[in-house]
């Protein structure tokens, strides 16, 4: 669930960084998981004891979860969960969920962002390409404006309070995820849009590093883990567990056993 956090010294090692997923050890292709109930999909956001991605269940998401997911998003005592509740949103979201997320990103104006805030953010940026795949309206143009590094330097917030070294500036590490974030959206123009990108950058070694992200082959591979893994077989004994992680509380949302902390 949680983004890969970028430590790589050389641009091959970005490239392989950026290669989410177990590649080639996934289970074949089974049919996907029964649409969840509210309850589930509350769950799934509060649900703390899973650490891999569980695509096959976000991609069965209520699209009746998207008043309490709002509310979860709204409670900063709750931003530890705030990644999984937008990804949950990329699959049932509307066009006021990509004015969502401009919103956030103005609230992190002139600060810098803790480990869930970034969390939060690569997961908003990702849902906008998986609304962008269910046309909701708006979601591919925010990503695209995205794609420029300006975007990132308006904002004006730092992804970590240090250098990063061996690391393309914060802007284009960002860049990169917009990119895999349209990926997402299954558009064809997806790899012209990252050539274009790359051809973008003047600095020989910045572009080295992002070109090396989101080549043709990264794109392609990321696109089809993700899709791969929606299509994984449902575990029954999982949903009971999913409901057990929720408060119940629709109008106030939190997680089963704790007041919201991690």
């Amino acid at each position: 669930m949680n983004p890969i956090v970028l430590r790589a010294t050389s641009a091959s090692i970005l490239a392989n960084a950026l290669a989410l997923g177990p590649q080639g050890c996934s289970p074949p292709p089974g049919p996907p998981p029964a649409d969840l109930t509210v309850e589930q999909t509350m769950g799934l956001a509060f649900a703390k004891f899973i650490d891999t991605p569980v695509w096959n269940y976000y991609a069965a998401a209520a699209p009746e979860a998207r008043r309490p997911l709002r509310l979860l998003i709204a409670d900063p005592r709750l931003k530890s969960y705030h990644e999984d509740a937008w990804t949950l949103l990329g699959y049932v979201g509307d066009e006021s969920d990509v004015r969502r997320v401009s919103a956030s990103i103005e609230e992190w104006s002139n600060r810098t962002l803790d480990i869930d805030e970034r969390r939060t953010l690569y997961a908003m940026i990702h849902a906008l390409g998986l609304m962008g795949r269910r046309d909701v309206a708006g979601a591919r143009e925010l990503l695209i404006e995205m794609h420029s590094p300006d975007y990132w330097r308006k904002a004006q917030f730092q992804l970590y309070d240090r250098p990063t070294t061996g690391m393309p500036p914060d802007e284009y590490l960002l860049v990169i995820q917009a990119v895999r974030g349209y990926a997402l959206a299954s558009l064809p123009d997806a790899e012209d849009r990252a050539r274009s990108v790359v051809r973008s950058i003047d600095d020989p070694e910045i572009r080295e590093s992002v070109a090396a992200a989101i080549d043709a082959k990264q794109l392609a591979d990321w696109v089809e883990y993700v899709r791969r893994e929606e299509q994984r077989p449902a575990l029954p004994e999982m949903l009971p567990r999913l409901e057990r992680m929720f408060n119940g509380d629709l109008d106030a949302p939190g997680p089963a056993t704790a007041d919201g902390s991690p």
